[in-house]
């Protein structure tokens, strides 16, 4: 027997996990829910809890667009019983009214709308109910920004300004930023047709929104005294990559480098330059002719992520030497290694040299005697002894440098 708290709280399921549905024009109605009724063994069985169960139906208040429909039953020494069997719903308001849903219902309603009052091409086929949520909890005041926003950018659907530089009364970047810009990027390809909304990350969104979207940035650390004199001076900069591939001046050697920790430290090189902190955005540097010019090396941490990247950066570079990153140093620092996490097998292994590609199947195999993690080894830069990795670097980078200048 289903009572109507349990009643009540069924239909509460049925509203959260299918309202954005429901507010488009789905569903099947009416929506129904059987209530168990009692056989005639049940009710001479538990004669007390059928008559709460018969009495709670009776006084419940029901909202408009639901019912209750009741059955007579002939029953072996009871007689003629009339039980309810069933509750109706006649629509998504009615559901949303009788799981205490209404008041939330009722305004993504009027506000759904006010959108489609707005844009008259938008249809039940548009996809609004992908805005449900925030239509439900938007102040009026958001609710009128999101329309001025997708006012302007219908109209300007390639401005290329910055979203900072949007002239759009009341509207600031904070105000995206703190969540809105899902809502927009829904609300926009709506309106244009599209079926996914996109705008999951914040090029994405700008990308959608025909905006400006901010240059990526790279860290440098000039490691030439001489060269720092055709910048200012400076030792460590960050600048967009257009402005860094401008740069006329031609370092020897370009040093790839991972950690931040380490590039702070990097010793005094002739003619040479580190670039910071890519990862597998390494391929940006791609755009640096001065880059291209020179002998490049990459120091990363020696793991199964690691190797990926160089062999990224070798697609970039064709002659990128990979240094500190072979088995020699791998085992001299065996104490300081940890788990890797997930494995990557992700590596271009043709982009590798035969040392490098036998020490990433290694890594992949994970077969070390006495190592008992589950997961593969990883040696990080921040781990190596300094002196070590200075010399080394002096070694290949410095003594490469040394070598063109003769």
């Amino acid at each position: 027997m289903l009572f109507p708290p349990e009643a009540v709280a069924w239909a509460a399921q049925r509203w959260t996990r299918n309202r954005r549905v429901w507010i488009d024009g789905g569903g099947t109605w009416p929506l129904v829910r059987g209530l168990d009724p009692p056989s005639g063994t049940d009710i001479r069985a538990r004669l007390d809890d059928v008559t709460r169960w018969t009495s709670a139906w009776s006084s419940v208040q029901l909202p408009a667009g639901v019912r209750v429909d009741r059955e007579t039953f002939q029953m072996r020494g009871i007689g003629a019983q009339t039980l309810p069997v069933r509750i109706e719903f006649v629509s998504p308001s009615a559901v949303a009214d009788f799981a205490g849903h209404a008041p939330a219902w009722n305004r993504v309603v009027q506000r759904r709308a006010m959108l489609m009052r707005t844009w008259p091409q938008l249809t039940d086929s548009a996809g609004l109910g992908r805005l449900y949520d925030w239509l439900e909890a938007a102040s009026d005041a958001d609710v009128e920004r999101l329309v001025a926003v997708a006012t302007w950018v219908l109209a300007n659907p390639d401005s290329g300004l910055y979203l900072r530089q949007l002239p759009i009364l009341g509207l600031d970047t904070k105000w995206i930023e703190s969540g809105q810009r899902r809502a927009v990027a829904a609300l926009v390809c709506s309106l244009r047709g599209a079926i996914d909304a996109g705008g999951d990350s914040e090029r994405d969104f700008l990308r959608l929104c025909g905006l400006r979207t901010p240059e990526s940035r790279v860290r440098v650390m000039v490691l030439d005294p001489e060269l720092r004199k055709s910048i200012g001076g400076v030792r460590d900069f960050q600048a967009p990559v257009s402005e860094l591939a401008s740069l006329n001046w031609a370092p020897r050697a370009t040093l790839f480098v991972e950690n931040l920790a380490s590039a702070y430290s990097l010793p005094e090189m002739k003619a040479t330059v580190a670039v910071v902190g890519l990862g597998r955005a390494v391929t940006l540097a791609g755009a640096f002719p001065w880059a291209s010019r020179s002998q490049t090396f990459y120091w990363g941490d020696i793991d199964t992520d690691g190797l990926e990247i160089l062999s990224l950066a070798r697609g970039v570079f064709p002659n990128v030497r990979s240094v500190l990153m072979e088995h020699a140093t791998l085992l001299h620092f065996r104490d300081r290694w940890v788990a890797e996490g997930t494995v990557n097998g992700r590596a271009a292994r043709e982009r590798l040299t035969a040392e490098e590609r036998g020490l990433y199947e290694e890594l992949l195999a994970n077969e070390w005697p006495g190592w008992s993690g589950s997961h593969g080894v990883r040696l990080e830069q921040e781990r190596l002894d300094w002196p070590y990795v200075e010399a080394r670097l002096l070694q290949t980078v410095g003594a490469y440098v040394a070598e063109v200048a003769l």
